[in-house]
């Protein structure tokens, strides 16, 4: 996929990128941490289930809300 991951593109600020680029794991602290926001009511019958890290697994929420990105901290 094409585009940048470091603050400059995909409507993201600052200087640093918000996850580990390594692992794409959301650095604590990052503005990515419970950022994401509830599905749309047409959204709802698909919810977002499962995680790579390093395979799929269940999507868990830690925190207020999940976190954006592929990768819950």
């Amino acid at each position: 996929m094409p585009g940048q991951l470091n603050g400059q593109g995909n409507m993201l600020a600052g200087n640093a990128a918000p996850v580990d680029l390594a692992t794409s794991i959301p650095l604590a602290g990052s503005v990515v941490i419970n950022a994401g926001q509830p599905p749309h009511r047409n959204a709802l019958a698909h919810p977002v289930q499962w995680q790579l890290k390093p395979g799929p697994i269940p999507r868990p929420v830690v925190g207020t809300a999940i976190d954006l990105g592929a990768v819950e901290r």
